[in-house]
């Protein structure tokens, strides 16, 4: 394979004449039978690329890449190394995996719990680097995210750390907890009696996506002794089969109650589980609004900057009972992800127009109703509103929730002065409070 790069900088890259360029060198080089593809490479963050350069682009086989994406790899080299931060990065960017005939097999034993096999064996922590693959929650070079990403970035002190305690060779080093990947339908098992025998490989990169100890096992990168990494064999459970929903869902049930795992990042996998309930299409809702840039900053997913906190959005849109397990505020029932997106589109406009000039404070110190606070209590306003405007009828509830609906309630808040400190409100009754007060405003008989 060969990719073609082209680098476009400035305040405003003229995105499609690189498309253009890189098309026609891939055009005239087709005819050598090899398989070329193009990036550009564009100096700006990824939501100051338009939507309409990734149509464009995507039209005509090219990717476009933010700057993002290219330091992701940089740092991803320097994490582990060239070798493997290049299988990744042709495996994610491009689906490419180079192909082989060789075969690996490992002794194992088969369990079979709720229809999954699982493969309990132990592999040389050097071979089973070079077969597996992490899909990471990251921006996407497409317009859309990526839809299986859900795993962290890695990180480059951690695995130093882990790797000074392999390399120390006392007892703590022998991680008795499996690390958990998830094949295709591309492993056999051979077996010899009952349940043990020989767990065919095919010996190529991205066989096996890792669903759970990516440091532990990428430390081995930082290890310089090539004995240790040879002789250090890894306790692995293998599922078969698993969708890659299912491959979330292990990872937040691993994840979910430790600490150091970004409550942002939670919500974004839950995102992708495509059964994963009313928390799932809370998130799933908010991350459309950040696909359609309705905020004018970022929402934080756990694996990038932003100033909006994805699991904040998310937690007052089902505590406040505007998407809940029965069937919210906003839904026609419980497994309804569209009425949602459609309401809360009005709603956030309707904010956007009405109180026009603090939107454009944005996340400056005068600044309110784009901030963490100031959008979940507006949302809980929301659920007040659509509480005082019930009619008694669903169907006729959801339908008369529209922008002008809204601003009858929020253009009374046009020269409102919001207080500085609303922003800091840190407790459910003082939110409450100036949940009272703008109601107030709106209209006084709404509590």
């Amino acid at each position: 394979m060969h990719v073609v790069f082209e680098c476009k900088a400035g305040d405003n890259p003229d995105v499609r004449s690189g498309v253009d360029h890189l098309y026609g060198i891939i055009n005239n080089s087709k005819r050598d039978g090899q398989e070329w593809k193009g990036v550009v490479v564009v100096d700006q963050q990824f939501n100051d690329i338009g939507k309409e350069h990734f149509t464009f682009a995507g039209n005509r086989g090219i990717s476009i890449w933010s700057i993002e994406t290219l330091k992701r790899y940089q740092n991803l080299i320097e994490a582990l190394n060239p070798d493997l931060a290049l299988l990744s990065l042709l495996k994610a960017e491009f689906g490419y995996v180079q192909s082989t005939l060789e075969i690996i097999s490992v002794p194992a034993i088969k369990t079979t719990r709720f229809g999954k096999d699982i493969y309990s064996f132990t592999i040389p922590a050097n071979i089973l680097m070079k077969l597996v693959y992490v899909s990471r929650a990251t921006e996407s070079i497409s317009s859309e995210e990526n839809e299986d990403g859900y795993q962290r970035i890695v990180n480059p002190r951690r695995l130093s750390e882990i790797a000074k305690i392999i390399e120390e060779k006392e007892i703590e080093a022998n991680f008795p907890n499996n690390l958990i990947v998830a094949f295709g339908d591309n492993v056999e098992f051979e077996p010899i009696k009952g349940d043990l025998g020989f767990l065919k490989i095919p010996k190529r990169y991205g066989v096996a996506w890792l669903i759970d100890g990516q440091h532990r096992l990428f430390s081995f990168c930082k290890i310089k002794d090539p004995q240790l990494k040879e002789n250090f064999s890894f306790l692995v459970s293998g599922f078969v089969g698993l969708k890659a929903s299912e491959q979330a869902k292990i990872f937040r049930t691993i994840n979910n109650e430790q600490k150091r795992i970004d409550p942002n990042l939670i919500d974004f996998i839950l995102s992708k589980e495509l059964e994963g309930g009313y928390l799932s299409i809370a998130a799933k809702t908010i991350l459309e609004f950040r696909h359609n840039n309705i905020f004018d900053t970022d929402i934080k997913c756990g694996f990038n900057k932003g100033w909006l906190n994805l699991h904040t959005l998310v937690r007052a849109l089902t505590e406040y009972g505007l998407i809940t397990s029965r069937g919210g505020l906003i839904q026609k029932d419980s497994s309804d992800d569209k009425t949602p997106l459609k309401i809360l589109k009005n709603y956030f406009g309707a904010i956007k127009e009405s109180c026009r000039s603090n939107w454009k404070k944005g996340k400056s110190k005068s600044g309110f109703v784009q901030t963490n606070n100031g959008l979940a209590i507006l949302i809980w306003a929301l659920s007040k509103i659509l509480k005082y405007e019930d009619t008694g009828d669903k169907e006729r509830n959801l339908n008369k929730a529209d922008k002008k609906l809204f601003r009858k309630y929020l253009d009374k808040l046009n020269y409102f002065r919001f207080e500085d400190e609303w922003r800091k409100a840190n407790s459910e009754a003082s939110r409450k409070d100036i949940v009272e007060v703008l109601l107030n405003k709106m209209n006084r008989n709404v509590h």
